[in-house]
């Protein structure tokens, strides 16, 4: 992780620190999750308000069931990515990925910056799938994953339920890793045949 923290340029200039979470901090995730509006946590798989949560995530981390990284302007956590990591089971092989960013700066890039982190770390901890369940609502979620490779895998009817109790569909989508290093290979491999 000789990698972090690093400064990150955004679109507008801004430079924003991003940086690994090797242990929860407790109340700068409090600050940052009750900041934002009700409507943005929403869609969260958790109420990360909770007391009880945060010390659940700071678990997680612990016991190397989530790999975070998390984006700072001024000491201010802006932005955080998760990586959930299965370590035994049938789905071993695959991380999920999430990725929340505050309001204020949505659409600056961070959520990209983010993402392209994230992946790369799991790319790096030798998971093969990675996946991310979206809003079917959350369209520039979706459409970015898909620019950058993902696909839609399926839809699961009325499977999530916010806290005012609507359902929403969720969008699976997932990156398949080796696919990626096969389509790299054959790429390269094409031009070798020219060379000769």
């Amino acid at each position: 992780m000789s990698e972090y923290p690093k400064t990150v340029t955004l679109k507008d200039g801004l430079k924003v620190l991003m940086d690994v979470k090797r242990q929860e901090n407790i109340e700068q995730s409090r600050i940052f999750f009750t900041s934002m509006p009700p409507e943005d946590r929403l869609y969260l798989r958790r109420d990360v308000t909770s007391q009880k949560v945060l010390e659940e995530r700071a678990r997680e981390l612990a016991d190397g069931r989530a790999f975070r990284l998390a984006t700072y302007v001024n000491d201010e956590m802006i932005g955080e990515a998760n990586l959930d990591r299965p370590l035994y089971g049938w789905t071993r092989h695959v991380a999920e990925m999430r990725v929340v960013v505050a309001r204020q700066h949505q659409g600056k890039g961070v959520g990209k910056a983010l993402i392209r982190e994230i992946f790369s770390n799991a790319v790096r901890l030798k998971y093969t799938i990675v996946e991310a369940n979206v809003i079917e609502e959350d369209t520039k979620v979706l459409d970015l994953l898909e620019r950058i490779g993902f696909h839609r895998e399926g839809v699961l009817r009325n499977q999530a339920m916010d806290f005012y109790g609507k359902k929403h569909n969720i969008v699976v989508m997932s990156f398949n890793v080796d696919d990626m290093w096969k389509d790299l290979s054959e790429y390269y491999h094409s031009f070798e045949i020219y060379k000769t």
